[in-house]
């Protein structure tokens, strides 16, 4: 099986309860970890710059094949967590994606699965609207983080009229009200609540899934690799999306451990 992520690798700045580190991040990073565990060959495709050369470093080393494209100085993400709650903001700057430099890269590799997966705005929507509309045998997800950070407003209404089989967002992007309403564009939606579950949106049905009580003080990169587990079992081995969440629970945990030593910069 292969997969591609179309994500541009940062450099994260992370605070918890007021104590502050650097570390490799960015969603193919961590939806990499997730898809190398069931037994993908991934590659990924995404602007990245000096900054960022110790992440496409980490992907390398972890067998995660960045295909391109070099452009800016790097896209570095500041993370606060306070009482619960994160904060995101952009560091550094990347030159958004060509669309036909995106085409080029899931012609040679041939996906199984594609994971679109913007940080901030490096992935424009022509470059989804493209994917989606030329598809060979691949499924798409999408989660719609960075069009929610970067287009701000009513962000998911210009999300009208682009395909995609699944799409994910957090309690971080929107409320539940934004996931309804996304559930009436798409046929899967996944909105993540952090230590509070999930909620699963499929053709019409809402179904809340009750958190299984691993609590991470950092959540930086959960929603990528929950979003890679879930796509993998319901779009590519065909279970409810439902049933693909709770078979991912367990690998869940495994991966964000092993995460959380392998993001450490020495």
């Amino acid at each position: 099986m292969r997969a591609l992520i179309v994500s541009a690798p940062t450099l994260d700045s992370v605070s918890v309860e007021g104590a502050t580190r650097r570390q490799v991040g960015g969603p193919a990073f961590y939806a990499g970890l997730a898809l190398r565990a069931l037994g993908y060959e991934v590659y990924a495709v995404g602007p990245y710059g000096p900054l960022t050369q110790p992440t496409v470093r980490r992907e390398a080393e972890l067998g995660i094949r960045r295909l391109c494209c070099e452009g800016g100085e790097g896209l570095l993400m500041s993370h606060v967590y306070d009482g619960g709650v994160r904060r995101s903001r952009r560091l550094g700057s990347v030159r958004p994606l060509d669309a036909a430099a995106v085409l080029s890269a899931a012609d040679a590799v041939g996906p199984d699965l594609v994971i679109v997966s913007p940080n901030y705005d490096e992935v424009p929507l022509e470059v989804l609207r493209a994917l989606a509309g030329r598809r060979r045998g691949y499924r798409l997800a999408l989660d719609v983080q960075g069009y929610a950070r970067s287009l701000g407003g009513e962000w998911w209404r210009a999300l009208e009229g682009v395909e995609a089989d699944l799409v994910h967002l957090s309690d971080d992007d929107a409320d539940e009200s934004v996931a309804r309403a996304l559930g009436r564009l798409f046929p899967s939606v996944l909105f993540t609540l952090g230590p509070g579950g999930a909620i699963a949106i499929a053709r019409g049905r809402v179904t809340a899934m009750p958190s299984r009580g691993f609590r991470l003080r950092d959540r930086t990169g959960a929603g990528d690799v929950i979003l890679a587990l879930t796509a993998h079992y319901h779009l590519v081995e065909s279970m409810p999306l439902e049933d693909a969440y709770e078979r991912s629970a367990d690998l869940f945990v495994r991966i964000m451990t092993e995460a959380s030593s392998l993001r450490q910069l020495e």
